[in-house]
């Protein structure tokens, strides 16, 4: 295992996490995610997708994704959690729209589909090319 990823995952996100133990700027929670999707993008380049850290990492942004409705998190913070999820599976979008026999055995992929199909048509479009490029960058 990478030493920097190990440091990163096991100091850095917790305490990135934290941040939403409490509310925060919908600005401020987005701008986590992201970097906390970025971060777990270090983390699968280090270890895979298999990686325990991965693993624990997308637990927690399904988490997110699942009370996100319920919690009252903003559109752009929602968008964050499903894109920063996207990057963490070995799933391209369109699979994971598709429903594939793939997706069925990943919850995190399920999660974004169950999520993406709850959107509006215009919130659709407004994040459809944006998911798209998330997964582009597939190791």
């Amino acid at each position: 295992m990478n030493a920097g990823w190990e440091s990163t995952q096991s100091k850095i996100i917790p305490l990135l996490l934290k941040f939403f133990e409490s509310p925060v700027l919908e600005s401020v929670s987005a701008a986590v995610i992201v970097l906390v999707g970025q971060l777990g993008r270090l983390g699968v380049k280090a270890g895979g997708f298999d990686d325990v850290g991965i693993q624990s990492l997308r637990s927690s942004l399904y988490s997110f994704l699942r009370q996100a409705t319920t919690l009252n998190m903003g559109f752009s913070t929602q968008t964050a959690i499903a894109t920063a999820l996207l990057r963490l599976v070995p799933l391209d979008f369109e699979n994971i729209l598709q429903g594939n026999a793939s997706v069925s055995q990943s919850a995190p992929a399920c999660g974004v589909r169950k999520w993406f199909s709850s959107l509006t048509r215009e919130q659709k479009t407004l994040i459809c090319n944006l998911l798209q490029s998330a997964t582009v960058d597939r190791i």
